[in-house]
């Protein structure tokens, strides 16, 4: 974006959806949008009432810093700070997996099996940004256990909580799985939990695998690690007919599901398609 001539919000959008799409940037133009949006300190539907408007040298300043940091494929909700789940704002960093519209199935699906429970205790193990538990608190009279690894990601939770009003009764643990939920007994246990095989990794967009956590997306070898031990040790953690509730990787579906069949102490077993239609979430009811 050359400087020796005044642009307009319109003809800076038009130069910028170009540029993304010839780097491979598949969502160019929103992208563009949302971007410039940021630098303007405007909302995209007010980019659109103001096309004719001409770029100040310290608004170019600040927008050719961000095309910058896209243009190297770093995520656009990480250079945003943000990313909308259910209709809410969430505070991303690069320390938590930014929030994917499968996972809001994932987090209605638990709140209409929630809303028939009374005062439901919920467990979510990998919480990252905190959006499902937080949109779970927000949504149900439940208490909630929000459990991670990270620290630096447990922050952000904690922060996305206090910033939408979800603190009350919403417990933040640093723990591996359930390492450190001792004598709690759940209603509810719910994850999206790492799942991409190792050996795919190197394969995955830079946008990914150059920027998101691997600790939250690496599955191991099969991509079916963390399956195995959450679904090995949720019965410790179940009440009767308590439900377990898991995101599901691209093609492990059949995989997980014969996990969660030859452990032998689950039933009703229930797969939910998300909208390109992949089985994306399993349910099932603890029998003991």
């Amino acid at each position: 974006m050359k400087d020796e001539k005044i642009w307009t919000v319109l003809e800076v959008l038009n130069w910028t959806a170009d540029y993304f799409k010839q780097r491979g940037i598949k969502s160019a133009r929103l992208d563009a949008e949302l971007l410039l949006a940021k630098a303007l300190n405007l909302s995209r539907l007010q980019l659109y009432l103001n096309f004719d408007r001409p770029l100040t040298q310290d608004r170019r300043e600040s927008f050719k810093a961000l095309l910058k940091r896209r243009a190297a494929f770093e995520p656009v909700a990480y250079i945003l700070g943000e990313k909308e789940f259910l209709s809410r704002p969430f505070v991303v960093t690069p320390a938590c997996l930014i929030p994917r519209p499968e996972t809001e199935l994932l987090a209605e699906r638990v709140i209409e099996i929630g809303e028939g429970r009374s005062r439901p205790v919920i467990v979510e193990l990998g919480t990252g940004s905190g959006a499902i538990a937080i949109s779970l608190k927000l949504a149900l009279d439940c208490r909630i256990y929000a459990a991670d690894v990270s620290l630096e990601a447990l922050q952000v939770a904690a922060l996305n909580a206090k910033r939408l009003g979800a603190e009350s009764e919403i417990n933040f643990i640093t723990t591996n799985l359930f390492a450190g939920l001792k004598d709690i007994k759940a209603d509810i246990i719910v994850s999206n939990p790492p799942y991409v095989p190792t050996a795919e990794w190197a394969s995955l967009p830079e946008e990914i695998k150059g920027f998101e956590p691997r600790l939250a997306l690496d599955g191991g070898q099969d991509g079916l690690k963390t399956y195995r031990r959450i679904i090995n040790e949720a019965g410790n953690y179940l009440k009767k007919n308590g439900c377990l509730a898991l995101e599901l990787g691209a093609g492990l579906a059949s995989k997980v599901k014969g996990l969660v069949e030859g452990k032998g102490l689950f039933s009703s077993l229930e797969t939910v398609k998300d909208y390109a239609g992949h089985t994306r979430i399993l349910l099932a009811t603890f029998n003991n």
